[in-house]
């Protein structure tokens, strides 16, 4: 998976309740300091213009991203399995990660770096 789809994936796990796709604006700043921790670019602007892009309800990117996830899971186990790890909601409902967060750690650099 690459570290932008990577990013949105650690923003969804990081907030096990779900997240409204239309309201991802509202976690923009988390998303862009996730980014940037695991983000080998150094084009601040780029990365900017890229969160921007998912967090924008008038771009599909964040679907986009949400299929590359789903698809990195179901290539490497079984469907039955790999909807507990990836981005899963009903259309205008919360999406979220179903897995069961005490099986989830992410390191401290991490989940310091915003708050978690």
């Amino acid at each position: 998976m690459t570290t932008l789809p990577k990013a949105l994936f650690i923003l969804f796990l990081q907030h096990p309740e779900g997240i409204l796709l239309k309201q991802l604006s509202d976690y923009e700043p988390e998303l862009m300091t996730i980014y940037k921790i695991i983000s080998n670019r150094e084009n601040y602007q780029d990365m900017s213009d890229s969160i921007k892009r998912i967090c924008s309800p008038l771009d599909q990117s964040v679907n986009e991203k949400l299929s590359r996830i789903r698809a990195a899971f179901v290539r490497n186990m079984a469907e039955t399995y790999a909807e507990h790890y990836y981005v899963t909601g009903d259309r205008g409902e919360k999406k979220q990660i179903r897995i069961d967060r005490k099986l989830v750690s992410l390191p401290e650099y991490l989940t310091s770096a915003y708050g978690k």
